[in-house]
């Protein structure tokens, strides 16, 4: 009813949020092999008329919406493993072996005609995006991309969609043999800096010698023994293990096994922390009661 209330013709409609709708109606006789072509401040879409209309059910629409702040949302969303096991290639530096990163270039849109038969099309539709021009990173690629819904919410995919070569540094064309939401997405590595790395490990592995010699000094000499050696072995301990903890996070890409690393460490600093409050306040109790330097024992 809200179509045959519009005129034949294209329409467009902004709102104050900055979400915009472009339409196009045609009667069923006045359909032909040309295309529609819808236009938005950052968005033009092409569609075939014999995509769009299903003869004998009245008049055909196409639309193109386009949606202000969904891309923020939608760029921590996943992206079919398929996908993004073929965009990087190079995997000597990164932080996570085989897995971009993504971010939504461009403004999210979605596409629909007047019937349900939207899936495997004929014609293909061709999209041109208007966005910033994406900024250096190592393997980095732009893609066309569609949202795939599913039962756990849905997820980036590319299948059926391609980005023509004729795209520029801050326009990119897509083309899609589908009906959907589509965007356009920067996948990119975060290049780990291998320099500070190397660094990073040594330094740790040092130190996690030192402190195993700290930890047999406070264990076997018994010239030292008292309530304060008794924090420092344990002060040590807990670093000696945050540091292991540390060094073992790089090795495992399983989610699980990153969960468990995470609560380990985040328990061992939590254990240095207490250790290093503990001597504070033994060097207090000796400062504020001089005569009585092993009073932390009493409590």
């Amino acid at each position: 009813m809200f179509v045959l209330a519009l005129p034949n013709g294209t329409t467009t409609i902004r709102s104050k949020a900055g979400t915009e709708l472009a339409m196009e109606i045609r009667t069923a006789d006045n359909t032909s092999q040309d295309l529609a072509q819808l236009w938005l401040n950052e968005t033009q879409m092409e569609v075939s008329w014999e995509v769009a209309s299903k003869k004998g059910e009245g008049p055909s629409v196409v639309g193109l919406l386009s949606y202000q702040n969904l891309g923020c949302i939608l760029s921590s969303a996943d992206v079919e493993r398929s996908d993004w096991e073929q965009i990087g290639k190079s995997k000597q530096w990164m932080q996570e072996t085989g897995k971009p990163n993504y971010k939504v270039l461009s403004k999210v849109v979605s596409a629909f005609v007047g019937h349900n038969e939207t899936a495997a099309l004929n014609s293909p539709i061709t999209f041109s995006f208007n966005h910033p021009e994406p900024e250096s990173k190592p393997d980095m690629k732009v893609i066309c991309a569609f949202w795939k819904p599913t039962d756990r919410g849905g997820h980036w995919s590319q299948k059926g969609c391609e980005r023509l070569n004729t795209s520029t540094a801050n326009r990119t064309y897509c083309r899609c043999d589908h009906m959907t939401s589509f965007a356009v997405l920067m996948a990119f590595y975060d290049v780990e800096d291998w320099g500070l790395s190397i660094i990073t490990k040594v330094g740790l592995i040092v130190s996690l010698i030192c402190l195993f010699f700290s930890i047999l000094t406070f264990l076997f000499c018994r010239a030292i023994q008292g309530i304060r050696t008794t924090i420092h072995l344990h002060l040590c301990l807990s670093l000696f293990a945050a540091y292991v903890i540390f060094l073992s996070t790089g090795i495992s890409s399983n989610t699980t096994a990153c969960v468990v690393l995470a609560g380990l460490l985040h328990y061992s600093f939590l254990c240095v922390f207490c250790w290093m409050l503990l001597e504070g306040v033994q060097l207090y109790l000796m400062v504020v009661q001089v005569f009585n330097t092993h009073s932390l024992k009493q409590w």
